[in-house]
């Protein structure tokens, strides 16, 4: 006799509870390790646009017989990136932008403002100037294209304009310019270089890196008070000695204890405006340090200190004056010892050896050192 039993197959609930406690496990172990791919690809991608940006400035130098700089244009303020838009296939863009320039008088002594939101050319992303890891930087101020990446001013606290008319200004950077005291007669000329002028070598010196974007317009407060990405302006007194920005990190890359000063937007909200919060940066104070400006809410004259900060783990990457791209980490030496100060930089001139350490050093054009990475 044949015997029938009255269970059906099938998973029980106790079964059905551990099967998809499992599968929760290993989604929980597989995440990580996904985020941590797609950032890999991302920071791939972020090296690649350096990459052809150091190569965009190359080959404007075999055009021009020297380097794109800031302060030229139609009113004297426009960046290397505008110089360098025909080498990264965005030239409708700078054709644009050129006859702009060409308008600025309009016969009669007025003004042309070249940088009218009805010009379509600063407007809409520019893929090689954004890094894919920071999704803050979808559009600038007043909708301008935004930019991540950044111009070596070396190891000097960024120009400002209280400098005598008519001064040769940073000599520690390939990109600076001078400031003449006219805003008609050239505000802030170009001033420009080759790189004979990178006695160090192109090799041991960084030419660009990277800095998060502000999520909002310039001069805005910046609710979450971020490092990245936030300005800390009307800060004085770095002005006498540059570590003191340093002091301003709190937890979880927050501006702290700043006084009167003010976290704001600014950073990367424009790619075209040679203002001190868009296109450059320093190499006085590590990477991923926070950012000091001497002016209040509006940070894109005087006295600056810009780190070059990313959203990779541990570092930035840059690229270097022959073309290579490096990552540089949020440890590498950066050294106070000798009393360095911005204000003695601009008092005395500032020649020879970089006061800053290995970080200093890389970023000097005629220091005197061969420091590679």
């Amino acid at each position: 006799m044949t015997v029938h039993s009255s269970r059906k197959s099938g998973f029980t609930l106790v079964e059905l509870l551990v099967v998809i406690a499992i599968i929760g496990i290993l989604i929980g172990l597989l995440l990580p390790a996904v985020q941590a791919a797609r950032e890999a690809a991302r920071r791939m991608q972020c090296t690649n646009n350096l990459k052809q940006l150091a190569l965009a400035v190359h080959n404007y130098h075999d055009v021009q017989n020297n380097l794109p700089g800031f302060g030229w244009g139609a009113n004297q303020n426009y960046t290397p990136h505008v110089g360098i838009l025909p080498q990264i296939e965005e030239a409708p863009r700078y054709q644009e932008i050129d006859s702009v320039q060409h308008q600025y008088w309009d016969g009669t002594g007025t003004a042309y403002n070249p940088y009218s939101t009805a010009i379509n050319a600063w407007k809409g992303p520019i893929s090689a100037f954004l890094c894919p890891s920071d999704a803050k930087a979808s559009k600038g101020w007043n909708n301008f294209a935004a930019n991540n990446y950044c111009y070596s001013m070396g190891d000097f606290e960024d120009e400002y304009y209280g400098q005598n008319p008519g001064a040769t200004r940073n000599k520690r950077t390939l990109f600076g310019f001078t400031y003449s005291g006219s805003w008609q007669s050239g505000w802030c000329v170009a001033r420009p270089a080759t790189w004979s002028a990178c006695t160090d070598g192109l090799s041991n010196t960084v030419l660009m890196s990277e800095r998060c974007a502000s999520p909002g317009d310039r001069g805005t407060q910046v609710a979450d008070e971020s490092i990245k990405g936030g300005i800390l302006s009307g800060e004085t007194s770095h002005y006498y000695n540059p570590s003191i920005c340093l002091t301003y990190r709190g937890d979880g890359n927050l501006y702290v204890n700043y006084g009167s000063a003010a976290p704001v937007a600014s950073q990367g909200t424009f790619f075209g405006y040679y203002g001190h919060c868009y296109a450059r940066f320093s190499t006085i104070l590590p990477p991923n340090a926070p950012s000091c400006s001497y002016e209040k809410y509006n940070p894109i004259n005087d006295a600056s200190l810009y780190p070059p900060t990313s959203y990779h783990s541990g570092g930035v990457n840059v690229a270097m004056g022959d073309g290579s791209v490096k990552f540089v980490s949020d440890t590498i030496n950066v050294d106070f010892s000798d009393g360095m100060t911005g204000k003695k930089q601009k008092d005395y001139g500032y020649s020879g050896k970089s006061s800053f350490g290995v970080w200093g050093a890389m970023g000097s054009i005629n220091g005197g050192e061969s420091i590679g990475m």
